[in-house]
């Protein structure tokens, strides 16, 4: 028989049992989640040098945007597959064999644009910080096609190329409901050397700054 005494313990039991599960529920977060990714931003390029030339390709400010599919593996670290795209167009040619000059590709007749389409499989860590504002870091490694378009007095070329690619990247997020996540981020993207058909470049180096957005399924 369930005396007076004891209703207001079995309450208390059971309001104790439920908070210990709403708990465990937050604990878990955003582990075993799928989630996707996109970035956009601006794409700054290191000069390129034509091995054997004595020339560096010097690249006006382009643009980035990455999309990428992941696994929470845990609260914190995740894994995802990423896909991307950049453009840049050369600026100017500056030649290092004697007297050191540049000059102006359109004061010659020439336009030539840079795509590349990197491709990463790349390991993030979010900072556990129990709050809306997530900050992040990762690393990744893959594969990059590099497209390099040319023009010369009308004539237009075209030639590619295959490397070997790897990036760091770091960031803030802020949790703006249950599954969708805003901030920004910064990526370095470095790749071995570019050999196209008829030239070849070291390898490519360029940072992005841009705004980044996560949702989870």
């Amino acid at each position: 028989m369930q005396t007076q005494n004891q209703k207001p313990l079995r309450i208390a039991a059971a309001v104790c049992l439920a908070a210990c599960v709403t708990m465990q529920g937050q604990a878990l977060g955003d582990q075993g989640q799928i989630y996707g990714r996109l970035d956009l931003g601006a794409n700054f390029m290191h000069d390129l040098e034509v091995e054997g030339a004595g020339v560096d390709l010097e690249f006006d400010t382009g643009v980035r945007f990455d999309i990428a599919g992941g696994y929470k593996i845990t609260d914190a670290f995740a894994v995802e597959l990423e896909v991307g795209f950049a453009y840049n167009s050369l600026d100017s040619l500056s030649f290092h064999y004697g007297p050191e000059f540049g000059a102006d590709i359109s004061d010659h007749g020439l336009d030539l644009d840079l795509y590349q389409i990197p491709m990463m499989v790349n390991l993030s860590y979010t900072i556990p910080l129990n709050s809306r504002i997530k900050p992040f870091i990762g690393v990744g490694a893959g594969g990059l096609v590099a497209i390099a378009s040319a023009e010369i007095y009308g004539f237009k070329d075209e030639e590619s190329a295959f490397a070997f690619a790897y990036q760091a990247f770091a960031g803030v997020n802020y949790q703006i409901s249950n599954n969708v996540d805003i901030g920004v981020i910064y990526r370095f993207m470095g790749s071995s050397d570019l050999d196209f058909d008829s030239f070849e470049t070291d390898g490519i180096g360029a940072h992005m700054i841009g705004l980044n957005l996560e949702w989870r399924f």
